[in-house]
């Protein structure tokens, strides 16, 4: 006897979106439930019943190769759709399912999952130097495949005076989109966007850590096209802001997570009645207590080098490897481990300087998320489907009607 629709829809929504194998499981068990999982429906429901996202894993750059790398969060394993290679890619951002690459004057919009691009040249008035970027979703819900628009910041030459310019991308525009009229400020000393990640506050502003010692931000206003210099707080000491990174906070205001000495502190800039805005310490975690001795050991400074915006979660990097910290639950986990004989402590503070959360729903090898690969020789048999996270071979005979 079959169960009733609305049993069986709500069965498929209590599987944890966190661990995409569970759901792989799934849609491998008969095809309604296949053709279920990867009905378009179905992911809006996840959308609806889940609320944010979760974390998959994160991007970063492995400089030794010049090639993106994906770790994944979960126990699903990792993306195989290769990052495209006919350039020195960098990923510079990720957010709403996409990511931001960026090398030698272009930048790549992908989809890790889909594996989806759209190049897009830089704007004509960037002549190469310091810059950064990050992607935005243009659509309300972050929609997969939806309308995206990208800010680039960068420094450059303007009538003969060094300035901070940033202007914007949007995939809407006729004719397959432009750039908009950079903003522009007059550069000061040492000023410059750094490698780290950019930060989405509310719907309509996006920050970038500037300066040699990471002292202040740029602040640009997607609804107003403008541009801003935010200076930080002060430090307790010059390493903290070298080792922070942005955040949104609870009320949609710029936040800083940095680590001073074994605490973890969280700062968030808030604006009084009269319009004046100041920073205000709003919590203090003794990271002693959360990560394992290890974590320590040696003359090393634990960083932080990421931020989930979407599950607000922090990265920080240490002795014994990349951690994670759940700052409403205060969970930790454990996203890369250091082993004896293969990178040193060195190389690894040097290869998780920054990295680049990516959060999504998605059904691994699900028509509507993955391309399916007709099985070698053709007829029936083995399909191949290309999934986010495998090559999964799937016995098209073993999957019944009922």
């Amino acid at each position: 006897m079959a169960l009733p629709d609305e049993l069986f829809e709500e069965i498929l929504l209590r599987l944890p979106p966190d661990e995409p194998a569970c759901l792989l499981r799934a849609s491998a068990v008969c095809k309604p439930w296949r053709r279920r999982l990867s009905d378009p429906k179905h992911l809006r429901l996840l959308h609806a019943r889940h609320g944010r996202p979760p974390l998959l894993g994160f991007l970063h750059n492995l400089f030794e190769s010049r090639i993106p790398c994906f770790v994944p969060t979960t126990a699903s394993g990792s993306f195989p759709l290769a990052v495209p290679d006919q350039l020195d890619w960098s990923v510079i951002d990720c957010r709403h399912g996409r990511a931001l690459l960026f090398a030698q004057g272009h930048l790549l919009v992908w989809d890790p999952i889909t594996g989806s691009q759209r190049r897009v040249p830089a704007p004509a008035q960037f002549k190469g130097g310091y810059a950064n970027g990050a992607v935005v979703c243009a659509a309300d819900g972050g929609r997969r495949g939806g309308p995206f628009r990208v800010v680039f910041v960068f420094h450059h030459t303007l009538q003969g005076g060094s300035v901070m310019s940033a202007c914007v991308y949007s995939s809407e525009e006729t004719g397959g989109g432009a750039w908009t009229e950079p903003a522009s400020l007059d550069r000061p000393h040492a000023c410059y966007p750094t490698t780290k990640p950019s930060v989405l506050v509310g719907n309509s502003r996006v920050y970038f850590l500037c300066g040699e010692q990471h002292t202040f931000t740029l602040e640009y206003d997607l609804e107003r096209r403008s541009l801003a210099k935010v200076d930080l707080p002060p430090p307790d000491t010059t390493a903290a802001w070298t080792s922070a990174v942005l955040m949104p906070t609870e009320n949609n205001r710029l936040g800083v997570a940095a680590v001073v000495e074994s605490s973890l502190h969280l700062w968030s800039r808030d604006v009084g009645a009269n319009g004046d805005a100041g920073w205000v310490l709003t919590g203090v975690m003794d990271i002693h207590n959360l990560l394992p001795i290890a974590a320590f050991l040696a003359s090393w400074t634990v960083k932080v080098i990421g931020f989930a915006e979407e599950a607000n979660t922090v990265f920080l990097c240490t002795f014994a490897g990349v951690f994670t910290i759940e700052l409403e639950s205060d969970r930790v986990g454990k996203v890369y481990a250091t082993k004896t004989g293969e990178l040193s402590f060195a190389q690894v503070g040097s290869c998780y300087e920054s990295l680049f959360p990516f959060s999504s729903f998605y059904i691994p090898g699900a028509l509507t998320t993955g391309k399916q690969v007709a099985a070698p020789g053709g007829g029936g048999g083995t399909l191949y489907v290309i999934g986010p996270n495998l090559l999964q071979e799937v016995n098209s005979s073993s999957l019944t009607e009922n």
